[in-house]
């Protein structure tokens, strides 16, 4: 194979390594705005979803919360 198959390979192979921690990046983001400053949510200490202060279990990790 010439040199430039793998230059191209290398490339490739670096983009899809920068878009998928781009993504992982993004989906692990915590909401900011409006949630921050709502004093009907708390962060669970789980996940760090976002969840009503009445809640006794999150309902995204599915994790307990104390102090209920």
């Amino acid at each position: 194979m010439p040199i430039s198959v793998f230059m191209i390979l290398g490339v490739v192979c670096l983009v899809g390594a920068f878009v998928a921690g781009l993504v992982l990046l993004l989906a692990t983001r915590r909401p900011s705005g409006l949630s921050v400053t709502n004093p009907n949510l708390r962060s669970c200490p789980d996940c760090g979803q976002f969840i009503s202060v009445r809640a006794a279990v999150c309902p995204h990790c599915g994790g307990p919360v104390k102090g209920v």
